[in-house]
């Protein structure tokens, strides 16, 4: 999978915007992020769904806008609503997508057994529970021998031993293929995947380092509400160049290294949390906030 500076948007709102990252084969990348960050149009346009506003993505050596057809044949797919035909049953729903795919029919034995289907396979999808119809889901993305997967909370439902057993699915699975694989769970993430994208507001703010990337998504979810303090460990500070870079406020004379930024109320709390994690990225340490005016919230 390579993507390139991919951006989409809504009307005015900016679903991504310029998120860029590969998959080889044989790598499990996990993304990362709370919900609006951008993870379901980013899979949206790897599967041809929609189309990208800028930039460009290649499954399998096929651009998505140029080659839907063969990209669709190159990705294995679990949503997280995973769409069944309930009425059908196990091996009859199975069947349907082997014609669809052209495969034989001796795959839906083998995806079956893989997916521990085997003692509700005569079953029809509706009498099955969650976790079953899962299963079912992803031994329909798994059923065409597909060169990418994309897994999206393929790990939210059904019991431990359950999820146990897809740790290990998934991790034999990916020698074979290029794998995306989201969800919400730093634990999962951690256990499956080799590398992580974190996403925040449609924007890439990591990609790269397991750990790192854990961390720093962590780091978002413990920002708190309006009116603390939050203190960073301070790295190197500051300097003229960067601040004006940033459009500061204030920009720092006479040798200072210190300046503000004044936050308008009407921006969301999300959005000012994205903005400091970025600064300190580049070497920009944030120092404390206060809120001039209270509000009632």
């Amino acid at each position: 999978i390579e993507v390139q500076n991919i951006s989409k948007s809504y009307g005015a709102q900016k679903a991504l915007d310029g998120v860029s990252f590969s998959v080889k084969k044989g790598e499990i990348i996990g993304f990362l992020g709370p919900n609006g960050a951008g993870k379901s149009t980013l899979m949206k346009i790897l599967t041809t769904y929609i189309n990208a506003d800028e930039g460009t993505a290649s499954v399998n050596g096929h651009d998505v806008n140029e080659h839907q057809k063969k990209v669709q044949f190159s990705v294995g797919y679990l949503p997280e609503h995973n769409p069944l035909y309930l009425d059908l049953y196990v091996r009859e729903y199975l069947s349907f997508n082997a014609d669809v795919y052209k495969i034989a029919k001796s795959r839906i034995e083998e995806v079956i057994q893989l997916t521990g289907l085997s003692s509700e396979s005569h079953k029809k999808i509706g009498q099955l529970s969650k976790g079953f119809r899962q299963r079912v889901g992803l031994a329909t993305a798994l059923l065409h021998n597909p060169d990418v997967l994309i897994l999206d909370e393929v790990l939210a439902v059904g019991d431990a031993k359950f999820r146990n057993k897809c740790y290990n699915k998934i991790g034999k699975l990916h020698m074979q293929a290029a794998t995306i694989f989201v969800s919400h769970s730093m634990d999962q993430i951690a256990q499956v995947c080799d590398k992580v994208l974190v996403m925040h507001h449609g924007r890439p703010v990591h990609c790269g380092d397991l750990a790192e990337g854990i961390s720093l998504y962590e780091s978002l979810n413990a920002i708190g509400d309006e009116g603390e303090t939050h203190a960073f460990e301070t790295i190197e500070p500051p300097v003229r160049s960067v601040a004006i870079r940033l459009g500061s406020s204030k920009v720092p004379s006479g040798g200072s290294t210190k300046f503000e930024m004044e936050v308008d109320t009407q921006e969301s709390l999300p959005n000012v949390c994205l903005r400091i994690v970025l600064y300190d990225q580049i070497g920009v340490p944030f120092a404390e906030w206060n809120n001039r005016r209270q509000g009632l919230k």
